[in-house]
């Protein structure tokens, strides 16, 4: 008998209509930092590459770590009917499912240490209902949602996490669906599909993350056949690049582009009544090449191309070279 998540499907179905791309990242990374995580690695599970021939994507923590009873609590409702969500672990994961669900028909296992014992669930969407359930396993005849990693379908999920987080942490796989079972590169009906947006979202998504050790295991090709087989490759040109992330903030104030390209100015402006503080920056030279590949927005007087990080209080902008004429407004 498995147990059914709380009134999962149409909820999150709904819900992920209104997630952008890599929307799963997000919510798996603010998780993991909310937990009190100081390292996360966007990383790969290489022995569904070994055994299968599968890449996929996984994302682990040194965070608190939950045990079997909390993993249970904690995914066998996502906030709709009557159960109560709150808190940072009864809170824990509702963003990331429903970013994280619907395009993981297969599952999401979630392996989780805390004072260095193990638990896992799997969560899947059961084809003939058509809900989101918790796979429920036999362990020498007791039936259990949460049991300790063992092998599983060819896979040994006891040692398939990093050593690193093996005393407190978790560590989650997306597996994908039939049809798409790499999942390395995220969503591929979502066109996530090239091999560096997942880094470059990252650093644009969030304003600072130099305190943390965040890391994104990226492919070196767009070709199947070219990724690694294992992660020490003695190949470079298939070995995984593990790039740091850092945040825009680095990257407009710290940063300097191999042409000479660095930060000329910045400052704050009041604006809204001061209500909202504006910070903005000014390149001199060749600007930071992630400003390039991001979507831009006319929003001075003077039409200069910017882009912008949104928090609730402060927006942020960044614009090309030169010093400010006129204060920054909409146009």
């Amino acid at each position: 008998m498995k147990v059914n998540i709380t009134g999962a499907s149409h909820f999150v179905n709904r819900m992920f209509e209104a997630c952008g791309t890599y929307q799963w990242a997000r919510e798996f990374l603010v998780n993991s930092l909310e937990a009190n995580a100081t390292r996360v690695e966007f990383g790969i599970e290489w022995q569904g590459v070994k055994k299968h021939g599968i890449y996929r994507r996984t994302i682990s923590d040194n965070a608190d770590g939950m045990t079997g009873e909390e993993l249970i609590r904690f995914f066998s409702t996502l906030g709709a009917g009557g159960k109560k969500i709150g808190g940072i672990h009864e809170n824990f994961g509702v963003g990331a499912k429903i970013a994280s669900l619907p395009w993981n028909p297969e599952g999401v296992v979630v392996i989780s240490y805390k004072n260095r014992r193990a638990a896992m669930i799997w969560i899947v969407l059961d084809p003939d209902s058509g809900e989101y359930e918790l796979i429920e396993f036999d362990v020498n005849g007791q039936k259990t949602c949460a049991p300790v990693p063992s092998v599983i379908d060819g896979i040994d999920w006891n040692a398939a996490s990093p050593a690193w987080l093996r005393e407190h942490g978790t560590m989650v796989v997306l597996m994908g669906s039939k049809r798409q079972p790499d999942t390395v590169l995220g969503n591929a009906d979502a066109a996530e599909s090239n091999i560096k947006d997942l880094s470059l979202y990252l650093n644009t998504r969030f304003w600072d993350l130099s305190r943390y050790d965040v890391r994104v295991a990226e492919l070196r090709s767009e070709r199947k056949n070219l990724w690694p087989q294992k992660p020490n490759e003695r190949n470079a040109s298939r070995r995984p690049n593990n790039r740091r992330i850092l945040g825009a903030c680095y990257f407009l104030t710290q940063f300097k582009a191999p042409r000479g390209g660095k930060l000329n100015d910045s400052g704050t402006l009041p604006i809204d009544g001061d209500r909202v503080s504006a910070d903005w920056y000014l390149s001199e030279g060749e600007r930071p090449a992630f400003i390039h590949t991001r979507k831009t927005q006319v929003i001075s007087r003077s039409s200069i191309r910017a882009n912008s990080f949104r928090s609730p209080r402060t927006r942020r902008i960044f614009a090309g070279s030169g010093s400010p004429k006129v204060p920054f407004s909409k146009t």
